[in-house]
């Protein structure tokens, strides 16, 4: 069955806000203020960036945000220097008690929450890191004085979810969180080695990455992964079927097993825990 569109899911949306940088008579309530900016450092787990601004309380109560929320950036990317706008953050309890329990979207980005009884928002976050690698992305940006905004609302209309089976998407949720976590492990691992001095080029981070080549700074590790959703196929079992392209390597089509390990190889072992039993077939 085909999904609907996450308009459909969509069950409140809204712009952010920016308020004052001081307490005044109007401005009462201090909040930590998400910007497009700070998306891919609170993704590493990084909260050292994001400001805090003091709004109205009117402003606040619409726009605080809740565990499985999506803040997505509308504005400011620059496609000239290859950065997309539309950028997404899965918000959690532990972002949000990261940041002082109350946080809001900035005004150049927006609040998304679907109704997860019916979708999973971490599925729709992977989806759209896809479209980032992919770079589908960009064709819901817009520009104008030479800042790319986000069409937001022609995105929400236009794009589904890749699988509509709800148990799928947090099946396959479940990997990819998996992964994230234990590749920011790494990361932060070898941040910490660069600081004590036993690190001295980026290679030893980066080959903890899939596919040799993510910025321990500023990309999640698994997009390359996500961007595949639409050809993960959950079975009861638990395990996987993954359809790749051949081009996708340089495997024969009865050379699956070999495939396979090279998937896996990708990633420490400690990741490799977290994926099921796959199999991977040609389309």
């Amino acid at each position: 069955m085909a999904s609907e569109s996450l308009v459909a899911y969509a069950v409140h949306t809204i712009g952010g806000g920016w308020g004052e940088e001081q307490f005044d008579e109007k401005h009462t309530v201090q909040v930590a203020v998400v910007r497009g900016t700070d998306i891919p450092k609170i993704a590493i787990g990084d909260m050292s960036t994001v400001p805090r601004r003091w709004e109205t309380p009117r402003k606040v109560e619409s726009r605080l945000l809740r565990p499985n929320d999506i803040v997505i950036e509308v504005s400011g990317g620059s496609p000239t220097s290859g950065q997309h706008t539309g950028r997404a953050l899965f918000v959690t309890k532990e972002v949000i008690d990261q940041l002082g329990g109350a946080v809001i979207p900035a005004s150049f980005c927006r609040l998304l929450r679907l109704d997860d009884s019916k979708v999973d928002p971490r599925y729709v976050t992977y989806q759209i890191a896809g479209l980032h690698f992919s770079g589908e992305i960009g064709q819901f940006e817009n520009q104008s004085t030479g800042l790319a905004n986000f069409q937001f609302q022609k995105f929400i209309d236009s794009v589904s979810p890749d699988i509509a089976d709800i148990s799928e998407q947090h099946q396959i949720s479940d990997v990819l969180s998996c992964l994230d976590a234990v590749s920011y492990t790494h990361l932060d691992v070898y941040k910490r080695q660069m600081c004590s001095g036993r690190c001295t080029n980026t290679s030893s981070a980066i080959s903890h990455c899939p596919r040799g080549s993510v910025p321990a700074s500023s990309t999640p590790p698994v997009p390359w992964l996500a961007s595949w959703l639409k050809s993960w196929h959950p079975l009861p079992d638990g395990s996987m079927i993954l359809r790749v392209a051949p081009a996708v390597c340089s495997c024969t089509r009865n050379d699956s097993s070999r495939l396979m390990a090279a998937k896996r190889a990708r990633f420490p072992s400690t990741a490799r825990n977290c994926l099921p039993p796959v199999s991977y077939t040609h389309l």
